[in-house]
């Protein structure tokens, strides 16, 4: 089992887990976060190599990953990436005027998360996009 696996696995235990909702929501959401950020990496980078960020500039933002996402996968996946994506990151940040994520939330996330990491269609092999 590999670490993405295992972030997964533990993210499911946190959501099947009684106790406080603001805290197990919030890890949670970290744990999914995780994951979805270093899958999309893993596909980007193995379709067109390492990130090389040159002294003085900055590395590609996040948003401009999810961008490219939607050329190297399914277009309705990779929207429905971007949306999670953009969801656990507001459930990360804890704000008093918002309510933590709730359990179907959280549960829809992860199922987006597991989706993208079990996906077969990354990565274009002919370079068509």
């Amino acid at each position: 089992m590999n670490a993405r696996n295992a972030c997964l696995e533990d993210a499911g235990r946190v959501l099947a887990a009684d106790g406080n909702p603001e805290v197990w929501s919030r890890s949670a959401a970290f744990l999914l976060r995780q994951v979805l950020e270093q899958k999309l990496k893993d596909i980007i980078e193995k379709k067109y190599g390492k990130f090389i960020v040159c002294q003085g500039e900055s590395p590609p933002t996040f948003s401009s990953q999810l961008v490219v996402l939607r050329t190297l996968v399914d277009k309705e996946l990779a929207a429905e990436v971007a949306w999670a994506w953009s969801a656990l990151s507001a459930a990360t940040h804890a704000h008093s005027y918002e309510l933590p994520a709730t359990g179907s939330e959280l549960q829809r996330w992860l199922e987006t998360v597991e989706r993208l990491v079990n996906n077969e269609k990354e990565a274009h092999s002919n370079g068509d996009y």
